[in-house]
Order: structure tokens, then sequence, then C-alpha cells
């Protein structure tokens, strides 16, 4: 009888939880009204199929173009990249450039981070937004994330969901987006309670006296994760705030990994970020793992018990991933939350193998170790 005790108490946990959460999920932040000058700044590696789309996207920002530059690093990309992204130079209104990635000087500074940092160096911007190459930005996307940076905002973080008109692996590519919704918006809703867990490096946004004052990604812990990097130390420093509002305006659309294996690594990939984040963080990543990956054991060892476990699990997920699907205005995906414990069961146990298996993990076709 005890363990069925426990496992309702931890399940009924998981539900409150995700109440909490929804209230994150739905908090309203003060804004900003002024449009200060502002850099963004794109790392690009081997980009040659998507680079078009985001540039274009760029191009028609919503943002005064005397107030913002774009700065693309290409990093050492071994197709056509460098070519493409310089041949953008005359559509651009605002101050444009493209720069090489420096390998030579930056022995502290691996994967993404290199280029970011050395982009983020030459930035003029009292803002700098941060996309990749193989995403795309909604028009307001600049004029939303500036207007979040209220007084001692330091991060301020964005959804990211699939391009699912270019998802050829239907229903796969659906689910992965239920899978980005109920992420990021656990993340969303901690951020809305003053406890931020993490934040997705493909959008976001920093004020440059808070990253200079937190001395560079040269600085800091673990800095090959740039996003999750930066998020703890602006988290630790006890001066600057992380928002991260689930805002229609500023969700930013990436190209889907298209499959469930794919889908295992890359959140194999994403599970690194462990190592930063501080006790509760991993103590609520081990909570959620253990309650996706084992709820059919429930289910087996203790009948209705297990099954009202399960449904409270389930019931919790929904919440999270529907509340962001439907603060974002994306409805499509909404019917496959439903199934989502049982494809985060299977993708959950994928990663667990790439996990156990293999320290090394890829990045652009460059291997590091994870």
């Amino acid at each position: 009888m005890i363990p069925q005790l426990i496992l309702l108490f931890l399940s009924c946990l998981h539900f409150l939880a995700a109440l909490l959460l929804l209230g994150g999920i739905m908090r309203r932040y003060k804004r900003r009204q002024d449009l200060p000058f502002i850099s963004i700044v794109v790392p690009v590696r081997n980009e040659e199929k998507n680079l078009r789309s985001l540039l274009e996207s760029i191009i028609q920002l919503d943002y005064p173009f005397e107030k913002m530059e774009v700065i693309l690093v290409d990093d050492e990309s071994e197709d056509g990249t460098s070519e493409i992204a310089r041949s953008y130079a005359k559509r651009f209104r605002c101050e444009y450039r493209v720069i090489s990635a420096d390998h030579s000087k930056e022995s502290e500074l691996r994967a993404k981070t290199l280029p970011l940092a050395q982009g983020i160096d030459i930035a003029r911007g009292e803002l700098i937004l941060m996309t990749d190459g193989d995403c795309v930005v909604p028009r307001n996307w600049a004029r939303a994330m500036v207007s979040y940076f209220s007084d001692r905002v330091g991060i301020v973080c964005g959804i990211t969901l699939p391009r699912l008109n270019l998802a050829p692996g239907f229903p796969m590519t659906w689910f992965e987006s239920v899978d980005w919704s109920f992420l990021l918006g656990v993340c969303a809703g901690f951020a809305g309670i003053a406890k931020p867990l993490a934040l997705i490096g493909n959008n976001y946004a920093v004020r440059r006296e808070t990253y200079e004052e937190l001395g560079t990604f040269r600085a800091m812990e673990y800095n090959s994760i740039d996003d999750m990097a930066l998020q703890r130390a602006v988290q630790k420093s006890g001066k600057w705030r992380t928002v991260f509002p689930v805002d229609w305006q500023t969700v930013v659309k990436t190209l889907p990994i298209g499959g469930i294996v794919a889908q295992a690594r890359q959140r194999r990939r994403w599970a690194k970020g462990k190592d930063i984040m501080d006790r509760f963080g991993q103590m609520i990543l081990v909570f959620a793992i253990l309650t996706h990956l084992t709820w059919p054991l429930w289910i087996y060892l203790w009948d209705e018990v297990g099954i009202a476990a399960a449904a409270l699990v389930a019931i919790g997920d929904y919440i999270v991933i529907t509340s962001t699907l439907l603060r974002t205005k994306e409805y499509k995906p909404l019917i496959f939350a439903v199934f989502y414990p049982f494809y985060t069961f299977i993708y959950g146990w994928l990663m667990v193998f790439f996990l156990l298996s293999s320290r090394t993990v890829q990045w652009k076709s460059r291997p590091f170790n994870g």
C-alpha cells in the first residue's frame, strides 16, 4: 500500500505543479515603449538550404532600419552559406555585416558559442537578439522582444516551434511541435514564477550591459552551451532578471527534425544542459524523466491506482501544452497533445539509450563531448 500512496502523492505533485506553471505561462510582464538600437547576431554553419528564408524574414521586420544592425557570423561553412549571406548585402536597408569566425584565438570557446561571442564583440546595440540559420522570425519579433526589457531584465526568452508547413514526416513532426510546446512551456512557466530553468538558443535576447557585466561568454561556466550558460550566469548574478513571455509575436519557427530518432538525438544533446542547472532544476529534470518513462509500469503493477496516477501526469502535461499552444496561437497540434504521454515514452527511452551509449554529440557536423 505504501508504494501506491507514494505514487499518488508524486502524481498529485506533478498535477499541482502544472497548475502552478499555468500561472507562470499566463503571466503578464511589464513592457517598455521605446525602441533602442538593437543588434541581431546570427551564427551560421552549413545553412545553404535554409538561410534565405531567415534573411527574408529579417528584412521584413517591423523595426526602424536606422535603429538596427544585422551581423551574420559564418562558422567555417563547407557549402554555399557564406556566398548566400554576402549576396544579401544590398537587400538590407539597415547595416548588415557578414564576418568569418576565427577559431585561432578562442581556445576557451566551443561549438556555437564561439561565432556568437565574436559577433557580439562587434555589435553596437543596447540589446542583442539571437536566432539561428534554420529559423524564420515573425514580423513583430524584434519589437516584441525589445518591449520586455523593463528595468533589471537582463535576458528575454522566446518560444520556438517547428514549421509544420515544411514537415514531411506527418504525424511525427506534429508531435514534435507538441513536445516543443511542453518543454518550453515548462521553462516559461517556471520563469513566470521567478524560478527560471532554461531557454532555447535560437530565440533569446540579452541586454549588452548585462552581458558585459557578466564577463561575456568567455568568463561563463559551461560556455559551450551559450543559452544555458548565459541564463545561469544571469540567475547567479542576483541583479538581473530573466523573463520568458509566452507571446505569439515572439514565436520563432524552426526547421522540423522530421523523425522520432532524430528528435531523441537532439534532446540528448540538449540534456548536456543539466550540468549547468542548479539543484532545483536538476531535481525537476529527473522527476520529469522518471514520470514520463515509467508510467506504463504503474498501470501494470498497481491497476486502478496506477491508472489514476498516470492520468494525473497526462492531465498535467495537457494543461502545460494547451496553454502554451493557445497563447502562441498554434491551434493545429492541439489534438496531438492528448497522445503526448505515449510519444514521449518512446522518444524518452531512445534518448536514454543515446545518453548511455555515447558521450559524443554532434552540432552542425562537429563532434564534442557531452
